[in-house]
Protein backbone atom coordinates (compact mmCIF):
# COMPACT_ATOMS: atom_id res chain seq x y z
CA UNK A 1 0.00 0.00 0.00
CA UNK A 2 1.10 3.54 -0.73
CA UNK A 3 -0.17 6.20 1.63
CA UNK A 4 0.44 9.93 1.62
CA UNK A 5 -0.93 12.84 3.59
CA UNK A 6 -3.18 15.05 1.45
CA UNK A 7 -1.64 18.52 1.55
CA UNK A 8 -3.38 19.89 -1.54
CA UNK A 9 -5.79 22.45 -0.06
CA UNK A 10 -8.25 22.27 -2.96
CA UNK A 11 -8.52 18.46 -2.70
CA UNK A 12 -8.72 18.58 1.09
CA UNK A 13 -11.51 21.18 0.92
CA UNK A 14 -13.38 19.19 -1.75
CA UNK A 15 -13.43 16.02 0.41
CA UNK A 16 -14.36 18.03 3.54
CA UNK A 17 -17.19 19.63 1.60
CA UNK A 18 -18.44 16.21 0.42
CA UNK A 19 -18.25 14.92 4.01
CA UNK A 20 -20.23 17.88 5.37
CA UNK A 21 -22.80 18.06 2.58
CA UNK A 22 -23.52 14.32 2.73
CA UNK A 23 -24.45 14.35 6.43
CA UNK A 24 -28.06 13.65 7.35
CA UNK A 25 -29.45 15.38 10.44
CA UNK A 26 -31.34 12.23 11.50
CA UNK A 27 -27.97 10.83 12.63
CA UNK A 28 -27.79 13.22 15.55
CA UNK A 29 -25.93 16.13 17.05
CA UNK A 30 -22.62 14.33 17.65
CA UNK A 31 -22.26 13.24 14.03
CA UNK A 32 -23.58 16.52 12.62
CA UNK A 33 -20.84 18.36 14.55
CA UNK A 34 -18.04 15.99 13.51
CA UNK A 35 -15.36 17.30 11.17
CA UNK A 36 -12.60 16.01 8.94
CA UNK A 37 -9.17 16.60 10.50
CA UNK A 38 -6.81 14.71 8.15
CA UNK A 39 -7.00 12.93 4.82
CA UNK A 40 -4.64 10.29 3.47
CA UNK A 41 -4.53 9.21 -0.17
CA UNK A 42 -4.16 5.44 -0.37
CA UNK A 43 -3.26 3.18 -3.26
CA UNK A 44 -3.40 -0.58 -2.90
CA UNK A 45 -1.47 -2.29 -5.68
CA UNK A 46 -3.72 -5.35 -5.30
CA UNK A 47 -6.77 -3.31 -6.37
CA UNK A 48 -5.49 -1.50 -9.44
CA UNK A 49 -5.88 -4.14 -12.13
CA UNK A 50 -9.15 -5.67 -10.88
CA UNK A 51 -10.84 -2.32 -10.39
CA UNK A 52 -9.69 -1.02 -13.79
CA UNK A 53 -11.36 -4.05 -15.37
CA UNK A 54 -14.60 -3.63 -13.39
CA UNK A 55 -14.65 0.11 -14.11
CA UNK A 56 -14.36 -0.58 -17.84
CA UNK A 57 -16.77 -3.55 -17.98
CA UNK A 58 -19.59 -2.48 -15.66
CA UNK A 59 -18.96 1.24 -15.10
CA UNK A 60 -21.25 3.59 -13.17
CA UNK A 61 -18.47 4.50 -10.71
CA UNK A 62 -19.35 6.62 -7.69
CA UNK A 63 -17.33 7.94 -4.74
CA UNK A 64 -18.84 6.40 -1.59
CA UNK A 65 -18.18 6.14 2.16
CA UNK A 66 -17.26 3.00 4.12
CA UNK A 67 -17.04 3.19 7.91
CA UNK A 68 -15.01 0.73 9.96
CA UNK A 69 -13.45 0.20 13.35
CA UNK A 70 -9.85 1.30 13.96
CA UNK A 71 -8.92 -2.34 14.65
CA UNK A 72 -9.76 -3.22 11.01
CA UNK A 73 -7.75 -0.50 9.27
CA UNK A 74 -4.36 -2.26 9.05
CA UNK A 75 -5.97 -5.41 7.68
CA UNK A 76 -7.96 -3.41 5.12
CA UNK A 77 -4.87 -1.44 4.10
CA UNK A 78 -2.98 -4.69 3.62
CA UNK A 79 -5.54 -6.63 1.61
CA UNK A 80 -8.34 -4.24 0.73
CA UNK A 81 -11.94 -4.82 1.71
CA UNK A 82 -12.73 -8.52 1.79
CA UNK A 83 -16.08 -10.15 1.23
CA UNK A 84 -17.53 -11.07 4.64
CA UNK A 85 -17.15 -14.79 3.95
CA UNK A 86 -13.39 -14.28 3.44
CA UNK A 87 -12.83 -11.83 6.28
CA UNK A 88 -11.69 -12.78 9.78
CA UNK A 89 -12.96 -9.42 11.08
CA UNK A 90 -16.26 -8.66 12.70
CA UNK A 91 -19.09 -7.57 10.45
CA UNK A 92 -21.99 -5.34 11.41
CA UNK A 93 -24.81 -6.98 9.47
CA UNK A 94 -26.06 -8.44 6.24
CA UNK A 95 -29.49 -6.94 5.62
CA UNK A 96 -28.95 -7.23 1.86
CA UNK A 97 -26.57 -10.18 1.72
CA UNK A 98 -22.92 -10.86 2.37
CA UNK A 99 -21.49 -8.04 0.32
CA UNK A 100 -19.50 -4.88 0.87
CA UNK A 101 -21.63 -1.98 2.07
CA UNK A 102 -21.20 1.69 1.16
CA UNK A 103 -23.20 4.88 1.60
CA UNK A 104 -23.60 8.16 -0.20
CA UNK A 105 -24.14 9.82 3.19
CA UNK A 106 -21.05 10.24 5.34
CA UNK A 107 -23.22 10.27 8.47
CA UNK A 108 -24.56 6.78 7.65
CA UNK A 109 -21.10 5.24 7.28
CA UNK A 110 -19.59 7.03 10.27
CA UNK A 111 -22.02 5.09 12.49
CA UNK A 112 -19.95 1.94 11.82
CA UNK A 113 -16.84 3.52 13.35
CA UNK A 114 -15.64 3.00 16.94
CA UNK A 115 -18.02 4.12 19.66
CA UNK A 116 -20.94 4.90 17.38
CA UNK A 117 -24.32 3.28 16.75
CA UNK A 118 -23.47 0.11 14.78
CA UNK A 119 -20.05 -0.50 16.38
CA UNK A 120 -21.56 -2.19 19.44
CA UNK A 121 -19.32 -2.68 22.41
CA UNK A 122 -16.37 -0.68 21.16
CA UNK A 123 -14.83 2.12 23.12
CA UNK A 124 -15.78 5.65 22.11
CA UNK A 125 -12.95 7.63 20.54
CA UNK A 126 -12.58 11.28 19.71
CA UNK A 127 -10.90 10.38 16.39
CA UNK A 128 -12.34 7.81 14.03
CA UNK A 129 -11.47 6.75 10.48
CA UNK A 130 -13.51 6.12 7.41
CA UNK A 131 -12.68 5.19 3.82
CA UNK A 132 -13.78 7.09 0.74
CA UNK A 133 -13.76 4.70 -2.18
CA UNK A 134 -14.48 4.51 -5.88
CA UNK A 135 -17.18 1.88 -6.34
CA UNK A 136 -18.18 0.36 -9.69
CA UNK A 137 -21.91 0.05 -9.13
CA UNK A 138 -22.74 -0.99 -12.68
CA UNK A 139 -26.40 -1.79 -13.25
CA UNK A 140 -28.04 -1.76 -9.83
CA UNK A 141 -31.16 -3.45 -8.54
CA UNK A 142 -33.40 -1.66 -6.02
CA UNK A 143 -34.73 -4.28 -3.57
CA UNK A 144 -38.19 -3.75 -2.08
CA UNK A 145 -37.08 -5.00 1.35
CA UNK A 146 -34.21 -6.75 3.13
CA UNK A 147 -32.99 -9.81 1.27
CA UNK A 148 -31.26 -11.51 4.22
CA UNK A 149 -27.78 -12.93 4.40
CA UNK A 150 -28.16 -14.99 1.21
CA UNK A 151 -29.25 -12.05 -0.91
CA UNK A 152 -27.59 -11.36 -4.25
CA UNK A 153 -28.79 -9.17 -7.10
CA UNK A 154 -30.85 -10.89 -9.81
CA UNK A 155 -29.13 -11.99 -13.01
CA UNK A 156 -28.13 -9.02 -15.14
CA UNK A 157 -27.45 -6.72 -12.16
CA UNK A 158 -24.10 -5.83 -10.60
CA UNK A 159 -25.16 -4.46 -7.21
CA UNK A 160 -27.99 -3.56 -4.87
CA UNK A 161 -28.98 0.05 -4.34
CA UNK A 162 -31.18 -0.05 -1.25
CA UNK A 163 -32.99 3.28 -1.40
CA UNK A 164 -34.32 5.19 1.58
CA UNK A 165 -38.10 4.94 1.73
CA UNK A 166 -38.24 2.22 -0.96
CA UNK A 167 -36.16 -0.68 0.37
CA UNK A 168 -37.06 -0.73 4.07
CA UNK A 169 -34.13 1.52 5.06
CA UNK A 170 -33.84 5.11 6.29
CA UNK A 171 -30.62 5.79 4.35
CA UNK A 172 -29.37 4.75 0.93
CA UNK A 173 -27.05 1.74 0.98
CA UNK A 174 -25.03 0.47 -1.96
CA UNK A 175 -23.93 -3.16 -1.80
CA UNK A 176 -21.47 -4.87 -4.13
CA UNK A 177 -20.65 -8.57 -4.26
CA UNK A 178 -17.29 -8.69 -6.03
CA UNK A 179 -14.10 -7.37 -4.45
CA UNK A 180 -12.84 -5.91 -7.72
CA UNK A 181 -15.76 -3.43 -7.77
CA UNK A 182 -14.04 -1.22 -5.16
CA UNK A 183 -10.88 0.86 -5.06
CA UNK A 184 -10.00 2.54 -1.78
CA UNK A 185 -8.96 6.11 -2.54
CA UNK A 186 -8.78 7.94 0.80
CA UNK A 187 -8.58 7.26 4.51
CA UNK A 188 -10.33 10.11 6.29
CA UNK A 189 -9.65 11.01 9.93
CA UNK A 190 -12.68 12.51 11.64
CA UNK A 191 -12.94 14.29 14.95
CA UNK A 192 -16.12 13.40 16.78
Amino acid sequence: VEIEHVNDKALFDKICDYYDKSKNSIHGYQIMNSRVSKIYKVQLASQKEGFAKAEKEIGNVDLLWHGTRVANILSIMGRGLLMPSLSPGQKAGAMFGDGLYFANQSSKSVQYCDGLYWANGTKARNKIYMFLASVAIGKYYVPKAATGSRGVPPAGYDSFFAKAGQSGVKNDEIIIFKGNQVRLDYLVEIEI
